[in-house]
């Protein structure tokens, strides 16, 4: 990634040009691969290109390769994206199954835990029985005991 950034800043980014003495500047152990600088109002020492044929073609090799090196460059990062991505996903599996199964461990053992007696169904149906049956009888003596207060007297 660091490349690729390196790379579109290099084509991106305008290099500025400072000053420099005139002189003749070769490429290290090949002497023919040279520039010379030319100053205002110099003629070219000759016609046609300003580079010598095998410079020419040296650059011309590298601005040919350029987009070859720079899909090389681009299919590795995202290569490498595509294996971040992967790792990620594979991630986010193994965290969903972790979670599943202690969701599993947790009903187990809330099913492993037995309920106290009170909370029943069958406690529960037979109190609420017996209750309401002894409401109903509470009423019944109260409305019973009432009738014989106010029944008229033989």
């Amino acid at each position: 990634m660091t490349r690729l950034c390196a790379v579109l800043g290099v084509l991106l980014v305008p290099g500025f040009a400072w000053g420099q003495d005139a002189a003749k500047q070769c490429v290290e152990g090949n002497p023919d691969h040279c520039v010379q600088p030319l100053g205002e109002g110099e003629a070219a020492p000759f016609s046609g290109q300003l580079y010598t044929p095998e410079l020419a073609l040296d650059h011309a090799e590298k601005v040919h390769s350029f987009d070859t090196r720079l899909k090389l460059e681009i299919d590795h990062v995202e290569g490498r994206l595509h294996l971040t991505i992967e790792g990620l996903q594979r991630l986010r599996d193994i965290d969903a199954m972790a979670m599943a199964q202690r969701d599993a461990a947790n009903q187990r053992a809330l099913e492993a835990v037995t309920p106290a007696f009170f909370e029943k169904p069958w406690f529960i149906a037979t109190l609420t029985a017996v209750l309401t049956s002894a409401a109903f009888l509470a009423v019944f003596a109260l409305a019973a005991e009432y009738t014989q207060l106010w029944a008229p007297a033989q």
